[in-house]
């Protein structure tokens, strides 16, 4: 395999960590599968390595989509009296998306690039995606909310989303340039997690979702190491 699938593993897992009490013995549940999977490999470059070599999009989303269902019945019964923000809850549905008819060709398309192979090209998209396309908007951004704050005026989503969607042009292209039209489909279409700092505050979608409350955080944090 390659490392396109790890990036799958990661960014869907990662994205889920509980927070109300009532449902979390459902939630670790769902959750344990996919450590059992993953763990084992992420205590070294090497081991991430060893990794990337065995797993296949077939066995990422026989998992993710098994995750997915258990969660979902989660938001369903134990959960259902609780809140998921939007980002999480479009991570959330990305699982279907990217395992589906739609998203999987994306998948298997980058696992044919020479990118997917190569744990340098993906830390250097990463870094890319997740900081040099976001620093300067996000400086802009911080600005702008120091001036709403001084003079206690409101902050204007048509000055904010203009900055966020800056970041994402360049994440994207950038992705796209790095290692081709795939990589730059998938971060667009994972977005919502990949941004950071002030553009987690940005809601340009303008929409509520109600399910269970969830935060995101890493997969180290998540699993435990």
């Amino acid at each position: 395999m390659t490392l396109s699938q790890a990036v799958v593993v990661a960014v869907f897992v990662a994205g889920f960590a509980l927070t109300a009490n009532g449902c979390t013995d459902h939630v670790r549940a769902c959750v344990a599968p996919v450590r059992a999977q993953v763990e084992p490999f992420m205590h070294s470059p090497e081991s991430v390595n060893a990794f990337l070599q065995i797993i296949t999009v077939d066995l990422v989303c026989n998992e993710l989509l098994t995750f997915y269902q258990c969660v979902d019945l989660a938001l369903k019964t134990e959960c259902a009296n609780h809140t998921l923000d939007d980002a999480d809850y479009e991570a959330f549905e990305l699982i279907p998306y990217f395992c589906g008819p739609a998203g999987r060709p994306v998948l298997e398309a980058m696992s044919q690039a020479p990118c997917s192979k190569n744990l340098t090209s993906i830390r250097a998209m990463s870094l890319l995606v997740e900081r040099t396309c976001q620093v300067e908007p996000a400086e802009t951004a911080r600005m702008y909310y120091w001036h709403n704050d001084v003079t206690g005026t409101e902050r204007d989503l048509a000055v904010l989303c203009p900055l966020e969607n800056q970041a994402r042009t360049c994440a994207v292209s950038g992705s796209t340039a790095l290692c081709g039209e795939p990589f730059g489909q998938f971060v667009n279409k994972i977005w919502p997690l990949a941004r950071r700092g002030v553009f987690q505050l940005v809601n340009c979608s303008q929409s509520t979702r109600q399910a269970t409350s969830f935060t995101k955080r890493t997969l180290g944090q998540l699993f435990g190491f």
